[in-house]
């Protein structure tokens, strides 16, 4: 009895497992289960917007990591060895220094040819002979702020003393799956990668899935809820470990072109912002509020131009200097 339900079992492993294995392989057959895709029109009109597949997978400046989705490149162009922008921080401080850390989005890391606000910030304390202070900038092109939380636990050992916080505009646009979904699913799926019956099956629930929710296809990277769990988390943390934290508000500039579009939605993520600094007792800059129609410190619609970043961290140091007398 028990070795004719063994021959089953491995007649059965044989017909359903390793055979469709043998012939998936065979044929190159891949799939990643709820990937990260770019919307095409057919989805929601607006062409190619979630990028992070290529920030994930293609860009030559980052590279995939199952935790933070992708991560700056060591030693790589504008990072360095610890995958920050600037110099190598030692892990002990010395006397007095002061470490500011800059965390945030595009518009934070600025573009590969010219600083960003962070350095500019960083140069307006040398000139005001606040030499001991170092403003480090960690920020990452496409983050969100569920990257930016987990970016920002990644500074921890270089016991920074203020962080100064700016997301949103990529925790607004639509997407397919949520940068929360994305991650926890690839967790589940890094355990069955290597077997393609698996990817089969898993490809063709995926299908029912979207046929189900085509009406509510499209999610934001992070939702209010998250963000705000997010931000509070970061909060919590700092306060833990008497770090200083300084929020700002995303800067954006035009209106929106499309319904789905991200500046729909970030007013909110930005009001959630001040609202969050005011609850839990943090100070906050209204970046946006201060650069609204400026056009002319843009380069295109979320980014500043040269102007725009010496013009923003200025804003930001005369908010901040009180702390250094």
């Amino acid at each position: 009895m028990i070795r004719k339900a063994i021959k089953i079992s491995l007649y059965f492993l044989l017909v359903f497992l390793i055979l469709p294995e043998i012939l998936l392989r065979s044929v190159g057959y891949h799939y990643c289960p709820l990937k990260l895709e770019r919307l095409s029109k057919e989805v929601d009109g607006l062409g190619k917007t979630d990028w992070r597949i290529f920030h994930s997978t293609q860009d030559p400046y980052f590279e995939y990591d199952s935790y933070l989705i992708w991560r700056p490149k060591k030693n790589f162009k504008i990072f360095n060895a610890q995958g920050f922008r600037g110099e190598v921080l030692a892990l002990n401080k010395k006397g007095k220094e002061y470490r500011i850390f800059a965390i945030g989005d595009s518009n934070t890391l600025g573009p590969t040819e010219n600083s960003g606000w962070p350095e500019y910030l960083g140069e307006l304390f040398k000139k005001d002979n606040h030499n001991n202070v170092k403003v480090i900038n960690a920020g990452v092109w496409g983050y969100s702020s569920f990257q930016g939380t987990r970016r920002f636990e990644d500074t921890l050992p270089y016991k920074p003393d203020m962080i100064i916080i700016s997301f949103g505009a990529n925790d607004a646009h639509r997407v397919t799956i949520s940068d929360r979904e994305y991650v926890l699913s690839k967790m589940f799926f890094e355990y069955t990668a290597h077997l393609r019956v698996c990817q089969l099956f898993i490809a063709l629930s995926d299908k029912v899935l979207l046929s189900v929710r085509k009406d509510s296809l499209l999610v934001p990277r992070v939702n209010l809820q998250e963000y705000e769990e997010n931000i509070c988390r970061i909060i919590t943390i700092a306060k833990k470990n008497n770090i200083k934290v300084i929020l700002l508000t995303r800067p954006f500039i035009g209106k929106s072109h499309h319904p789905l579009w991200w500046k729909n939605f970030i007013p909110q993520y930005n009001a959630l912002t001040l609202k969050i600094a005011r609850q839990r007792g943090v100070a906050s800059i209204d970046v946006y509020q201060y650069f609204k129609d400026k056009n002319e410190y843009f380069v295109d619609e979320s980014h500043f131009n040269d102007a725009g970043y010496q013009i923003a961290a200025r804003l930001i140091y005369n908010n901040i200097k009180d702390e250094f007398r």
